[in-house]
Parts: structure tokens; sequence; C-alpha cells
């Protein structure tokens, strides 16, 4: 069974190759430090969806490329596009907090639906998710860093 990090860390890999650059410019370029770039692409640690989305831009990409690259590269493997994902087990998936995802979610930014008084998701809304991240990354990280200055 192949798992999402290690199908993450293939699609880069060939991604990168593709792009005729290597993985250390790529990295820099990305800003992602040298150790944690060989956790990520030995597939021992997954990449964020942050990390995919500046590696894309480095690449002159789109994340949706990479994410559906990488879901074919899962397909088969697993009922995951069958299957519905709690509100932690999405937020784990995504690094970001349970309260954040909750506030798209009744805000209607990232789609879910409610099933016995909880919310879940399906794969598509997972992708959606990530599509709404990687959208809103600059102005995440521009708020992060317009906070830490202050």
């Amino acid at each position: 069974m192949v798992t999402s990090s290690l199908a993450a860390a293939t699609v880069v890999r060939h991604a990168v190759a593709t792009a005729d650059r290597t993985e250390a410019s790529v990295a820099r370029s990305a800003r992602i430090a040298r150790k944690t770039w060989q956790r990520r692409i030995q597939g021992n640690s997954p990449f964020t969806v942050a990390e995919l989305s500046r590696i894309a831009s480095v690449l002159g990409t789109r994340i949706n490329d990479l994410v559906d690259a990488i879901a074919s590269e899962t397909a088969g493997t697993s009922g995951d596009d069958l299957r519905l994902y709690t509100l932690a087990e999405v937020a784990e998936r995504l690094h970001v907090t349970e309260d954040w995802l909750l506030k798209r979610v009744r805000s209607r930014a990232v789609p879910a639906r409610r099933s016995a008084r909880k919310w879940t998701f399906a794969a598509d809304d997972i992708r959606a998710a990530i599509d709404y991240m990687a959208a809103h990354s600059d102005d995440a990280e521009a708020s992060e860093v317009s906070q830490g200055g202050a």
C-alpha cells in the first residue's frame, strides 16, 4: 500500500525532475529547511499544504496539479474516496486546528456535511479545503509576519 506521504514524495520528485531543477534549489526557493526537505522527500513525513503550494509556485505549476497527481499515485490502494472523515481527522491531515477548520466550514468557505450532529468530510471536501488553503496561503503568511513584527 502506498502511503500519502510516499506518494507526495514521488510526485514532488518527478515534478522537480520534469522542471529540470535540483531538489536543493527547489527546497531553498520554497523556503523548506534541508532536514525537513529530506524527511518529506523520503516519504517519512507529509508535506504541508503550504509547502506544496510554495513548491508548485517555484516549479511554475498549480497546487491542484500536484494534489491530483498525489491522489492518482495513491488511487486503488484504499477506499479513501468513499470514506467520510471527521473534523478531527481532516484537521490533522491538513495540519490545522479543529477551530480553524470549523470556522471555515461554518462560513461555507470549506464544504462539509452534518451527520448525526457532527461534521463529516468526503475526499472531494478535503481537496476543496486544500484549494482554499492554497488560495489563501499568502494571506495567512502575510498576517503571521505582520503580527510577528508588532
